[in-house]
């Protein structure tokens, strides 16, 4: 039988020199709060009850939680429990050792987890929800994996064939989807340039585009990104795209330098995209990576909540983009593609799958 929170703080009694940072108060009411802990069959769902319904209880709970070893709390407790005493700690630097041990010993990515759980919060996205912080890892995870890489784009490729057109075998193994990020995240912002591309200098391509969420994809047609597309979880239950964008590469004189505005020459044609409704195919894609992680609904966020409507930055005079851009970017292909309004104040479109 699992030992109690109780047994396990008397087998390993914390030290308050060796953690003076932490060592403050007494336990005895955290540890009698969850004294069935060990007993859950979902320690998550306990614990996140315990914290939705009284905060300050949740966090000495945590508190208590990170003064035990950490291996002890994985061993003892379960690993949904340790990742729960990392990501609910809402101080900084209380869960260094926790997440040194989720790293060390079970692989997860801490930088990866927190760009996740700033995402939620800045986005208000399941902001108080550890599961949620932990679906959105999880796409990160898979899209960087095999969760694009295993799509059928050829299908979906001669299904977005526009009409009278007709792919040849040849033409559809041009494309490819690859999976993107930021290079260096912008936990500010959200999101930053995407990692990789690089200026080519010998064949005289640049690139300057951005990713608006933590991880996505991009159609290329011969190794040229032609469009990109966003995405994050809203729910545990859907995939949203916050992004949907042709791109074209710079033209650039590699002899100038990368600061000179003489280096771009121009714009690269998108000529991969002239075929298809190349928008069906990134949604399409993105419902293929959403079934792939056994979730029930895609979505498309609508042209009102785009970040790039508004301004975005302290130098903007105007935003990027007008909302009637917007719309015919995002409102027009999700409804053509059989989206619909999801009814609720933040009114995106949704597909259940």
């Amino acid at each position: 039988m699992k030992e109690s929170f109780a047994e396990l703080h008397a087998r390993y009694p914390y030290d308050r020199d060796e953690r003076a940072w932490l060592a403050y108060g007494t336990f005895e009411d955290a540890i009698a709060n969850a004294g069935d802990l060990h007993l859950q069959t979902d320690p998550m769902a306990y614990l996140e009850n315990i914290r939705s319904s009284d905060y300050k209880r949740a966090a000495d709970i945590n508190r208590a939680l990170l003064f035990l070893p950490p291996q002890v709390v994985i061993d003892s407790l379960g690993e949904e429990v340790a990742l729960w005493a990392s990501i609910a700690s809402d101080i900084s630097g209380y869960s260094d050792d926790m997440d040194a041990t989720l790293e060390e010993k079970l692989g997860y990515s801490m930088k990866d987890i927190e760009i996740a759980r700033g995402f939620n919060y800045r986005k208000q996205l399941m902001r108080e929800s550890v599961p949620g912080v932990l679906a959105q890892y999880s796409l990160m995870q898979a899209v960087r994996s095999d969760a694009v890489a295993n799509i059928d784009l050829p299908a979906i490729l001669q299904d977005s064939a526009k009409e009278g057109i007709e792919l040849s075998s040849s033409r559809v193994d041009d494309y490819a989807l690859i999976p993107i990020e930021a290079e260096n995240y912008n936990t500010y912002y959200d999101g930053g340039h995407i990692k990789g591309w690089d200026d080519d200098e010998e064949k005289g391509i640049g690139y300057s585009s951005w990713i608006d969420t933590p991880t996505g994809f991009a159609l290329t047609y011969k190794g040229i990104p032609n469009a990109i597309a966003g995405l994050a979880m809203h729910s545990t239950d859907t995939v949203m795209i916050h992004q949907l964008q042709g791109v074209k590469a710079n033209r650039i004189d590699p002899s100038k330098s990368v600061y000179s505005k003489e280096r771009v020459l121009g714009k690269i044609s998108s000529r991969g995209l002239m075929p298809l409704d190349w928008q069906k195919v990134m949604v399409q894609t993105a419902e293929q990576v959403t079934r792939t992680l056994d979730i029930p609904k895609a979505g498309i966020l609508a042209s009102e909540n785009n970040v790039w409507t508004k301004k975005r930055f302290r130098t903007d005079t105007v935003p990027h983009i007008t909302l009637e851009q917007a719309a015919n970017a995002y409102d027009k292909p999700a409804e053509r593609l059989g989206y619909v309004r999801d009814k609720t104040k933040q009114n995106n479109w949704k597909k259940q799958l």
